[in-house]
């Protein structure tokens, strides 16, 4: 019997493959799903492991924060009550010690340093990961500011890696390291920040490429090889880098010096770094570098106006190493709005800057051991001393605080202040310290003590009130003060007289109060109180004379200095007339005098003085009376010849001018 054949179902086969094929893609996409899947919960806040770490850690934390309050309350127990120090601790040494944390978390672990601190009383975060620092977000753990520092050229290019660092207080220091070819712009930096900041160190090239010249022993240029022993940078030379920093060494030789416009209207410098190794720059070496932005100084000595016109320079830094500057260090470089001063040996005040309108506060680092900033102004680091009043700082007035005993030298010099107030708790002004303060109206003065030239060409100055407290004055208290013409004197210390006052052509009167026990004023005109000595004559006083009453007796020490009169008579009845009392008198053509005494130089300057007459009532002079009187050609002398020759000839060299020739008397002519 023969047997059947199997038939094989080819429709089966091929469906069967097709199975297989279809499972295992099956597979692949639940495969593929589940990892998606697994990627979705890693990144979700959902994973339930993140959650989980999350929870883990902030379970922690409040477990730290417990054990806290536990030692601090077992603290108030021990001490019953009087603890006074709270806990700060941000180290991780041995149990015990008091700066670590361990010493006061029992179940704190290592993988918690560098994360968790202590800070009064307080559990603090002072890691840097995100996630942790997201957890913490609205836990009410303090976290540290993160700070994050960067290291850049002038191109902005990295020089560096850039750092991280945990800040727990809102202010922060940071000092630029050394990295090799370079010179920060700035080497500190530091200030207050309420949230996580960026910081960037930027540095300059040192500029081997720059003109030099060498300096023998005595400090002399030489080109001898032999001779030299250091050297001054002269200009750009072949540098077209404009971020410079000036090298320390060319040659092997220190660099000391820069000269005298070395740089003078070179547009190519942007920033500049001059390092502690120069000894002096010498004026105006950035003379007109109207591109240069940013400077970095060091140098131990500054000539005069350095940085004159460098219209476009917005920050500089004067660091430790400077000891000195010439006057008007940034005259013209009304841009400047960035200053800090780390000097303590500088004598700081506005003339030595002579900044411009842009510059609103002047910052000072806050270890400096001499001076401090408050507000942007510069005292001395014990608040008794203003130095430097922001010339672009904003504000009708500045209020005197009762710890401020003296206004330093050029203090308020520029700025832009328009009333001002000195109260009796100021010792002294010292001089020009409000020199050019040319928005100032009104100022009411009560110091003990003011310096030369205070007010010096405060044009707008219109107002002033000289208070009781006021003993003292240096010379020309408002020269140039042009627009003056309201001026009160309460003072009965001070010693009044025009060349203190100093004033211009629009006072026509001064003040006095009714109740002055030294002083009184008639007509405008200051006088001794019982009006036998007369002080001062209004500068700007209408009229071509002044008639002395009988009961004149003296006129004061330059009384009549720069006033407007073109003729005097001098009567017998005074007897005496003061050192310089017709100084600078240009107006005065003629000039009849009897009294018996003339101080020195009585009519010095008096340019237009033509015509003098001489009574014979004159026994003594003291010198140079005439002084610069170069009109002057001849005296008439009311007497005779030998009465001349008995009373002044023996000192007739005190008229102290030699375009004098003749003496003419009643009786005959004296040839000089």
């Amino acid at each position: 019997m023969e047997k059947k054949k199997t038939k094989v179902n080819k429709n089966f086969t091929k469906l069967t493959h097709k199975g297989v094929s279809l499972i295992v893609l099956i597979v692949t996409i639940i495969v593929i799903v589940i990892l998606a899947a697994t990627v979705i919960l890693t990144i979700s806040k959902n994973n339930p492991i993140e959650s989980a770490r999350e929870a883990r850690f902030k379970e922690d934390i409040r477990m730290f924060q417990d054990e806290l309050n536990m030692y601090i309350a077992s603290e108030y127990t021990k001490l019953q009550g009087q603890r006074d120090e709270k806990i700060t601790a941000l180290e991780y040494t041995e149990k015990g010690d008091k700066n670590s944390v361990y010493t006061y978390l029992s179940s704190f672990t290592k993988k918690y340093e560098n994360k968790i601190g202590i800070k009064e009383d307080e559990i603090v975060y002072v890691g840097l990961d995100e996630k942790e620092r997201e957890w913490l977000i609205n836990s009410g753990i303090y976290m540290a500011k993160k700070i994050t520092v960067h290291y850049k050229d002038g191109y902005g290019n990295s020089l560096k890696e850039s750092e991280e660092y945990p800040m727990l207080d809102v202010k922060y220091h940071f000092e630029a390291p050394e990295i090799e070819g370079y010179m920060a712009l700035n080497e500190i930096e530091e200030g207050i920040t309420s949230g996580d900041k960026e910081i960037t160190f930027e540095y300059c090239m040192i500029s081997n490429d720059l003109a030099f010249i060498g300096l023998d022993s005595s400090g002399n240029e030489t080109s001898v090889e032999s001779d030299i022993v250091a050297y001054t940078v002269s200009g750009i030379g072949k540098c077209n880098n404009p971020y410079v920093a000036i090298p320390r060494e060319h040659n092997g030789k220190t660099v000391t010096q820069i000269k005298g416009n070395a740089f003078y209207k070179n547009y190519n410098i942007k920033k500049v770094v001059i390092p502690e190794s120069i000894t002096s720059i010498e004026d105006r070496a950035f003379h007109e570098c109207s591109n240069l932005i940013q400077a970095n100084v060091n140098a131990n000595k500054l000539g005069a106006q350095t940085f004159y016109k460098c219209s476009s320079l917005e920050k500089v830094t004067i660091e430790k190493n400077v000891s000195s500057c010439g006057s008007s260090t940034f005259l013209w470089c009304n841009k400047l709005n960035d200053l800090t001063i780390l000097s303590e040996m500088l004598n700081i005040n506005n003339d030595i800057l002579g900044t411009g309108s842009a510059l609103k506060e002047i910052k000072i680092n806050e270890d400096n051991g001499k001076y401090k900033s408050v507000n942007g102004i510069v005292y001395s680091k014990d608040g008794t001393t203003i130095y430097a009043y922001p010339t672009g700082k904003e504000g009708d007035t500045h209020e005197f605080s009762s710890n401020i005993k003296t206004v330093g030298e050029y203090a308020f010099n520029g700025c832009k202040i328009k009333y001002i107030d000195i109260p009796e708790s100021v010792t002294s002004v010292e001089d020009r310290a409000f020199q050019g303060c040319s928005n100032l109206i009104q100022a009411n003065v009560n110091a003990n003590k003011l310096g030369a030239q205070t007010f010096y060409k405060c044009s707008s100055l219109e107002k002033v009130t000289i208070e009781k407290n006021v003993s003292s004055c240096g010379s020309s208290t408002f020269l140039w003060c042009n627009k003056l013409n309201d001026l009160t004197i309460l003072s009965e210390m001070l010693n009044i007289n025009n060349d203190i006052l100093g004033t211009g052509s629009a006072l026509k009167e001064i003040k006095i109060n009714e109740d002055n026990g030294k002083y009184k004023s008639v007509n405008g005109i200051v006088y001794s109180k019982d009006g036998t000595t007369i002080y001062a004559y209004p500068t700007g006083k209408e009229g071509d004379t002044h008639e002395f009453s009988s009961n004149i007796k003296t006129v004061g020490e330059y009384a009549f200095n720069g006033c407007k009169i073109k003729y005097i008579d001098i009567p017998e009845s005074v007897t005496s007339v003061e050192d310089r009392a017709f100084q600078g008198c240009s107006n005065l053509t003629q000039a009849n005098v009897n009294a018996n005494k003339l101080g020195a130089q009585t009519f010095y300057k008096c340019s237009s003085l033509e015509k003098v007459t001489i009574g014979k009532n004159l026994s003594s002079w003291e010198r140079n009376i005439f002084l610069n009187c170069n009109k002057l050609m001849s005296i008439n002398y009311s007497g005779s010849i030998t009465e001349f020759n008995n009373n002044l000839n023996k000192n007739i060299w005190k008229m102290g001018n030699s375009s004098i020739k003749t003496i003419y008397c009643n009786d005959g002519e004296i040839n000089l």
